[in-house]
């Protein structure tokens, strides 16, 4: 990536000059993260180009989950490519459109943990839960109490909403 002078002392200091270029190999070597290059007021388009690889990025440890929201680009799933548990990724407090971004969906939260006690601690509204792929397979175990504590109507009506009305 080409840099000006101002932020080539930026990165290299006033005795490591001149130097017109940051390759990734000088990432590494000094360990920067994508935190400190941003607080350095690189772009995160100048950041993608410098390295387009997110695996690069994660593989180093150059990535926190507080990070990915402006990583779209990469799309960097904080649950399969981070490893977070649903813990973390409750404590972001993301809106269900930014894990949507990510590519993250309601399977993969249940495949990490996810249960409908903890649903109400992310406060979607039931549309995000839609948006994130929960469909009416997913409430078919339900019991009365998930759906009312979650949704605050009950299992039978919940159903209706997802479309799989079952007789009783």
């Amino acid at each position: 990536m080409q840099l000006s002078a101002a932020e080539s002392i930026r990165i290299f200091g006033w005795w490591d000059q001149p130097r017109r270029v940051l390759a990734w190999s000088d990432v590494k070597e000094k360990g920067y993260t994508w935190r400190d290059l941003r607080a350095l007021r690189f772009s995160v388009g100048q950041l993608h180009r410098l390295q387009e690889d997110k695996r690069e990025w994660i593989h180093r440890g150059g990535l926190r989950l507080a990070d990915l929201p402006e990583l779209t680009m990469f799309l960097v799933n904080p649950l399969l490519d981070m490893r977070a548990d649903i813990g973390e990724l409750c404590s972001m407090q993301w809106r269900h459109e930014t894990l949507l971004s990510m590519g993250v969906s309601y399977q993969q939260m249940v495949k990490f943990g996810m249960t409908p006690r903890i649903m109400t601690f992310f406060r979607f509204p039931l549309s995000g839960w839609v948006a994130l792929a929960l469909g009416p397979s997913d409430v078919a175990l339900w019991t009365e109490a998930d759906a009312v504590s979650t949704f605050g109507v009950g299992v039978l009506e919940l159903r209706d909403i997802l479309g799989m009305r079952t007789e009783t």
